[in-house]
């Protein structure tokens, strides 16, 4: 259902986790963040699916959508052991060069004016980041977790960052199911519900 749907999107952390478990100072937030996220997930969700009076139209339908099968049934298991492991470390690559790229990038443009850019820690800033969290890459959830970790955004604009950053996941519920107005209603609910938790914490 779309509830369901919602619930999968905003408990996605993606990079989050890895990136967060290496930085030792933060590897306490890592459960928090996690509760966090399936709490509002599993809340949205729920009220997505049940009440007739936000979504009459939306609570009653279900998400189709084309899915390929990522793995062959015929594969052994090591093909599916190496896979996974060209998959992490293909991961681990990512994260190294966009944290070296944001790194320069703070040195380079300022923290003062990134914190700006990002209005400090003002009542807005979870707007953006929930906007940020909104591209369909995992650069956006490193990215938004990297900021965290060194100290431009606060927690909650974190929290609405990485609530918004499913990866790919709406840029193919965009391209596949129809009607389109269904799957704006989804990116709504989904936004709305990020910022409101990233204002509350």
């Amino acid at each position: 259902t779309p509830g369901t749907l919602v619930v999968v999107f905003i408990a996605t952390s993606d990079e989050a986790v890895p990136l967060l478990f290496s930085n030792f100072e933060h590897r306490g937030v890592i459960l928090r963040l996690l509760a966090i996220k399936i709490l509002i997930g599993a809340l949205v969700g729920f009220i997505l699916d049940f009440s007739s009076k936000s979504a009459p139209d939306l609570a009653k339908s279900r998400i189709h959508i084309k899915h390929a099968h990522c793995c062959d049934e015929e594969k052994g298991i090591v093909d599916l052991v190496v896979a996974a492991a060209k998959h992490t470390f293909g991961t681990l690559v990512f994260i190294f060069i966009i944290s070296v790229a944001l790194g320069v990038l703070i040195e380079a443009v300022g923290e003062d004016n990134i914190s700006a850019f990002f209005m400090g820690d003002s009542f807005f800033q979870p707007l953006m980041t929930a906007l940020i969290g909104f591209i369909p890459n995992c650069a956006s959830s490193v990215f938004i977790t990297e900021l965290y970790i060194e100290g431009t955004i606060s927690f909650g604009s974190a929290i609405a960052g990485l609530c918004t950053g499913a990866g790919i996941g709406l840029a193919v519920l965009l391209k596949e199911n129809r009607p389109a107005k269904d799957n704006f209603r989804i990116v709504g609910v989904i936004y709305v519900a990020s910022v409101i938790a990233g204002l509350i914490f």
